[in-house]
């Protein structure tokens, strides 16, 4: 599978598209959770930029009610990570969104993939060799 690598500032530029998705939404969340590993960096910013709670547990998620939590991840690939929280009703956002090979359509997304390339975000350690390799080739 060829990787497709996404840079900070594309993966910056896509939360704010998302962000501005989400607030035009007449939904008012209280709370973000975000999925560990690939959503916590989302859901940090959310955080922020909305003034927003982040929840860091399952625990604290079961404590609300469900339609006060916006649930956010990096990409809905499978479905397989967010699927859960789907079929319980939770709202979710995720950057990236996979349409061909996704079990379900997150309320929220700033960027369908209409590819079969694997994503390597910037903060992805499985980058990182090619990265370095790259490097060293200029040197």
């Amino acid at each position: 599978m060829k990787k497709q690598y996404v840079s900070w500032k594309e993966y910056q530029e896509n939360i704010n598209i998302l962000a501005a998705i989400i607030g035009i939404g007449e939904k008012k969340y209280k709370y973000i959770y975000a999925v560990p590993r690939g959503g916590l960096i989302l859901g940090v910013i959310l955080s922020y930029r909305f003034n927003l709670p982040l929840l860091l547990t399952e625990q604290e998620v079961a404590s609300k009610p469900k339609m006060d939590i916006l649930i956010v991840d990096d990409i809905v690939d499978s479905g397989s990570t967010l699927f859960d929280y789907y079929i319980k009703g939770y709202h979710i956002a995720t950057v990236y969104f996979r349409k061909q090979t996704a079990s379900f359509t997150p309320e929220f997304h700033s960027c369908s993939i209409m590819n079969d390339n694997w994503l390597v975000f910037p903060y992805d350690d499985s980058g990182s060799e090619d990265t370095i390799s790259k490097v060293k080739e200029k040197i």
